[in-house]
């Protein structure tokens, strides 16, 4: 991991703290508090090769309530790592200066109370962190994470297993670049599985 992130090190320097969101369904627009997880960094499932942050939450009050989510956010572009850098900004966590020094900083977010809101855009239903609140009157779960990772894991599908339309999705909640409709007439199924998992280069 740290030579991976390492390799990003440039691009985190340069990069500026930004918002950012997270894909999930079953959530509701909405703003409410939440009580994050055990948070960390680790590889994809489905792009082993792109490390992304873990960040498990449950709602605690509001049309939420109860309801637990996992934001996510992959580790692989200076947009991405801006909006790293803006969580970081409002959980008042000093940002690392060394990638190397990311994943630890992911784990400071965990067990902390914040506010999050929840925004539709088209089929996707984004997460944004806007801060530090304080969740000591409400009911606070104490072990949660473990299911939440369960949860995601059951529902997380192959990329041999998706249809067009969530192949597509998957290219954009990856941050990859999304053909047009004129190449798409073009292409199958098969080739959208290739650019979110491209084969090794030919020798």
């Amino acid at each position: 991991m740290t030579a991976t992130l390492e390799q990003l090190q440039q691009a985190w320097t340069e990069s500026a703290a930004t918002g950012g969101s997270s894909q999930r369904d079953e959530f509701e627009p909405d703003t409410f508090p939440a009580i994050l997880g055990d948070c960390s960094v680790g590889a994809g499932k489905k792009n082993p090769d792109v490390f992304r942050t873990y960040i498990p939450f449950r709602a605690l009050d509001g049309i939420n309530k109860g309801k637990g989510g996992l934001k996510t956010e992959q580790l692989a572009t200076a947009q991405n790592l801006s909006f790293l850098k803006e969580d970081f900004r409002r959980m008042e966590i000093e940002a690392p200066e060394d990638t190397k020094d990311i994943p630890a900083a992911v784990a400071q977010m965990s067990g902390l109370g914040v506010e999050m809101t929840v925004k539709q855009s088209g089929e996707y239903t984004n997460f944004y962190i806007n801060g530090l609140m304080d969740v000591s009157d409400y009911d606070n779960p104490t072990s949660f994470a473990d299911t939440v990772a369960e949860s995601e894991e059951e529902k997380s599908k192959d990329i041999d297993d998706m249809d067009t339309k969530e192949l597509l999705a998957e290219i954009k909640s990856l941050g990859l670049k999304v053909p047009s409709k004129r190449k798409l007439e073009s292409m199958d199924d098969d080739d959208l599985r290739d650019i979110i998992d491209p084969p090794p280069a030919a020798e």
